[in-house]
């Protein structure tokens, strides 16, 4: 595996290199052993196919790239491009016997780089100047200056003499360039002289190649790369995303290589299909070697909280200690972690485009091709992200891992383990068909709602169930206010209900007995009048009551939906947590007793020494709130029935529990 992942970052880096076109020349500048700082001129022939030029030479106050790291101490500047100038960062430098460094920038038109080159001017001031070439000139100064001490040339020295200046910033400005074309910036370099020592401190820097200008100061120059890494005057979309794909690629950064691909894919100003495969076969690779090694970890660590058969027997209900399997817990979150914040988000952008591209398919035999191929790829991160499903796939050991964490009250390690479990339920769903098939917008809004749910839920009574364990029990309380409320608003609810009801009946027995008086009247027609009796008022009766049949069994639907399912949550929360309680106040009981110093097992009840008869301190015998959810607080009525769900369907019945 590893060796097909390296193969893999070599065809990257391959592929996503770009080329910079150079201009070379044949022939050597005449800047020979004599040349003066004041100006070295000459000629170059430069021959290709079509054509021969002669090229004018001129030095003026140029040097090489290995001079300027001469004086540098061998370190190198840094570059910075903004704002039409460049800035060159000079770090700690010789100053004796520098008059002055300055910088020059010139474009080349034909592949649109930008050359730089030093200047540096000798302080003739500090020693019997000459006419030869700068470098000559610096090394005669130095030497005149040192007095013959070889130690004068080391750092400490030059610091201890003071021929040490702090760093400083040249600029100069951006030249001229094509916006629309990358544009790298390279260092234009004298040769070095044929007869120029090699011992002065760092020596020199060699360069071989030769580009040419118009600007004859420009001419016959080698050039140098400024850095170990390229510094670009200008990056076109296409550079720039192909210099983050190397990056990403050679990095093995899931979230960098998922961040890559997307912007490859977003981009329409290129062709990046080069790109995205070998990114992407990176990215599954990567994916499935971590994945393997997560999963095997944590089924390791779910059998090692499992009891054994030996632990069950010792009445053990985990198979290590409570120090241990927080520890384990703690990992085993981790690992959940890692899979909802960098592997899950990397799949989830792959099915992404994976399901959008396949919507864009036709019917051609090709387009066919691909959809079979889409449709195996979805199956296998399906695959994949189901494997962090441990419900379903570790269902027994799982269960003791939750249990575990619940009894630790972890509720940190809980959250990353349990929304893991969640992610992975709903986006090992996201595909073309199959049953409860999803698009990856329904699995994210899925697995937000449960998320919530469980902070708000599951988790929370995590705490409370801690809090009652240590004697607390405030807990209880609050859910005996929330079922309180519950019924107060169900009451409520209903009353309001049947007030409606009851004012639809006094409507139509009002419209009832009008029509009956408007027919039915002296004077009136008693076919009439019998005719709105025996007909009219019947069907109005049978229609009203058909109606109120209707409304009343949609409103007990809604009804037990909205409250029943509530209260009863709440009544076996409740129920739960009064059984913890009775559990603390019986272990607190046995406690004191065990304690209790006593001749005899008997004397604490019936010792001369000591009167009992109203209870022992600070123990309380008041049972009542153990009594697995059988209470009564002020009048509070544990009868509550509901009315019973009807057999028609309401027209709405949709509700989420707002009590939870």
């Amino acid at each position: 595996m590893k060796k097909a992942i390296q193969f893999k970052f070599l065809i990257c880096t391959l592929a996503l290199a770009s080329t910079q076109a150079k201009v070379v020349f044949s022939g050597m500048g005449s800047s020979g052993t004599r040349s003066t700082n004041q100006s070295t001129a000459g000629t170059v022939t430069v021959s290709s196919s079509s054509q021969s030029t002669t090229i004018e030479c001129r030095r003026d106050d140029a040097v090489s790239y290995g001079f300027m790291k001469t004086l540098l101490l061998g370190d190198t500047p840094s570059y910075t491009i903004a704002n039409g100038k460049i800035l060159v960062n000079l770090p700690t430098r010789v100053s004796a016997c520098i008059k002055d460094i300055s910088a020059e920038a010139i474009s080349n038109p034909i592949d649109n780089n930008v050359y730089l080159k030093f200047n540096v001017k000798i302080d003739s001031s500090q020693y019997p100047a000459g006419t030869q070439s700068i470098e000559k000139e610096y090394e005669k100064c130095m030497a005149h200056l040192s007095g013959g001490d070889s130690s004068f040339y080391t750092v400490d020295k030059l610091r201890e003499k003071g021929h040490l200046a702090p760093p400083v910033t040249l600029d100069t400005d951006l030249p001229d360039i094509d916006a629309n074309r990358n544009s790298e910036l390279v260092i234009a370099s004298t040769n070095k002289d044929f007869d120029y020592k090699n011992d002065m401190p760092f020596g020199l820097a060699n360069v071989a190649q030769h580009t040419s200008f118009s600007d004859p100061s420009f001419n016959c120059m080698d050039y140098a790369k400024p850095a170990d890494k390229k510094v670009m005057a200008n990056k076109t979309t296409e550079y720039e995303l192909r210099e983050e794909a190397i990056a990403a690629c050679n990095g093995k950064n899931l979230t960098d290589i998922s961040e890559s691909l997307k912007k490859l894919r977003s981009d329409s100003g290129g062709n990046y299909d080069d790109l995205t495969r070998i990114l992407s076969g990176i990215q599954h690779q990567l994916i499935d070697e971590e994945v393997n090694k997560m999963v095997a970890r944590m089924e390791q660590i779910e059998s090692d909280i499992s009891p054994s058969v030996e632990d069950v027997k010792e009445g053990d209900k985990f198979g290590v200690s409570k120090e241990a399997r927080k520890k384990l817990l703690q990992e085993y979150a981790s690992h959940m972690n890692k899979f909802s914040k960098e592997l899950l988000p990397a799949m989830k952008d792959e099915l992404k485009h994976l399901m959008e591209e396949y919507a864009d398919l036709g019917d051609s035999e090709s387009d066919e091709r691909r959809k079979d191929q889409i449709h195996e790829s979805i199956e296998r991160i399906n695959d994949v992200i189901a494997k962090f499903n441990r419900q379903n796939e570790n269902g027994a050991e799982y269960k003791k891992v939750v249990e575990a964490l619940r009894e630790g009250n972890m509720q940190t390690s809980g959250r990353k383990i349990l929304s893991g479990i969640v992610l992975a339920q709903e986006f090992s769903h996201v595909k073309l068909e199959g049953t409860n098939k999803r698009n990856v917008e329904e699995a994210e809004n899925n697995s937000e709602r449960s998320i919530a749910r469980l902070k708000q839920g599951t988790l929370a009574d995590w705490g409370d169930e801690a809090l009652i364990r240590a004697g607390d029990n405030s807990p209880i309380k609050r859910r005996q206010q929330i079922l309180k409320g519950i019924q107060q608003r169900a009451s409520k609810d209903r009353k309001n209900y049947m007030t409606k009801l009851n004012a639809y009946d006094d409507y139509i027995q009002q419209y009832a007995q009008d029509l009956a008086s408007s027919y039915c009247t002296s004077g009136g027609s008693y076919e009439d009048c019998m005719t709105v009796r025996s007909t009219y008022l019947p069907y109005i009766y049978n229609q009203y009551s058909s109606w109120k049949q209707n409304s009343y069994q949609d409103y007990n639907q809604s009804y037990n939906a909205k409250y029943g399912a509530a209260y009863n949550e709440q009544k076996s929360i409740l129920s739960r947590f009064n059984g913890l309680y009775s559990n603390y106040k019986l272990n607190a009981m046995q406690s004191q007793l065990a304690g209790a110093s006593s001749s005899s097992p008997f004397d604490l009840w019936t010792g001369a020494d000591n009167s009992y008869s109203s209870g022992i301190p600070g123990l309380n015998f008041d049972l009542s709130g153990a009594s697995n959810g059988n209470f009564n607080n002020g009048g509070w009525d544990n009868s509550f029935n509901l009315m019973q769900p009807q057999q028609r369907t309401p027209s709405s019945s949709t509700w989420t529990n707002p009590y939870r």
